[in-house]
């Protein structure tokens, strides 16, 4: 039976998979398919950081919990996010090696680089 997330999608089955539950973690083919993310394996890794913010005391901001239907509800500020290049980024950077290769960040602020020529500009990475 699924229960929902933290991010308010329906997840069928157990918790996220953890690395040391099988042979080549949760990375891979079989995760993944076709090569391409799919959605519940971006939703899973997001769910494993979320769980270590928990455990760390990591506060983010509302957004971070954000479904598509809020970031409808609030365009000017979803606008914003985006424009901003914040919220979270699940990155594999070889096909089907997340578990050696991949990465999972949530962006806090980025400074505007159009304003670097004005002198008030800062970037964050």
């Amino acid at each position: 039976m699924g229960q929902d997330s933290r991010l308010g999608r329906r997840r069928q089955g157990p918790s996220p998979c953890r690395a040391r539950d099988r042979p080549g973690g949760c990375g891979g083919e079989e995760a993944r398919g076709r090569g391409v993310m799919k959605r519940s394996f971006v939703d899973a890794r997001i769910e494993i950081m979320l769980a270590a913010c928990e455990r760390h005391g990591v506060n983010l901001p509302p957004f971070a919990l954000w479904r598509e239907q809020d970031y409808r509800a609030a365009p000017e500020a979803a606008g914003r996010i985006a424009e901003g290049g914040l919220g979270w980024n699940v990155v594999e950077f070889s096909p089907g090696a997340f578990t050696r290769e991949g990465l999972s960040v949530f962006t806090l602020r980025m400074g505007d680089w159009r304003e670097l020529g004005k002198g008030r500009g800062r970037l964050y990475s």
